[in-house]
């Protein structure tokens, strides 16, 4: 992955590792140290996916413009808020918002606002979206 080589998984992963951390005298219950490794695992993919996601917003330019990514961020955020029902019909909802159809009308919606284009820097958009994936992990008490 790109973005291991650079050292920018680290400054990512702090955040949740806020979360999952036990402290240093503290003896960890297996279930606790699996939700801990499973959780980083989960995020090293979800970095993976959204650095592809970035790079398939920004083309052959390598630069994504921000109004796009902002939209799509918040596409990913809608789509992983707590609705209050069940998992199964949740699930469900989340992959609708997730489609290329509702992803495509939040990015045109978000185009047609009247400002100057300015890019999102991939460091910017992978931060925001580990931001999006923390917020959804419990921690560990």
């Amino acid at each position: 992955m790109m973005f291991c080589e650079q050292g920018t998984v680290e400054d990512l992963a702090q955040p949740l590792l806020g979360k999952i951390l036990c402290r240093d005298h503290e003896a960890v219950p297996y279930d606790v140290f699996r939700y801990g490794v499973l959780t980083a695992l989960v995020l090293l993919e979800f970095l993976a996916k959204a650095d592809a996601l970035y790079d398939a917003l920004g083309g052959d330019s390598g630069s994504a413009d921000k109004r796009v990514c902002l939209a799509t961020l918040g596409t990913l955020e809608e789509a992983l808020r707590d609705a209050g029902v069940s998992a199964p019909i949740r699930y469900l909802e989340a992959g609708s918002k997730l489609g290329p159809d509702s992803l495509a009308l939040a990015m045109d919606n978000a185009l047609r606002e009247r400002q100057p284009s300015v890019t999102m820097k991939k460091e910017e958009f992978l931060k925001r979206a580990s931001s999006v994936f923390v917020a959804k992990v419990k921690p560990v008490d």
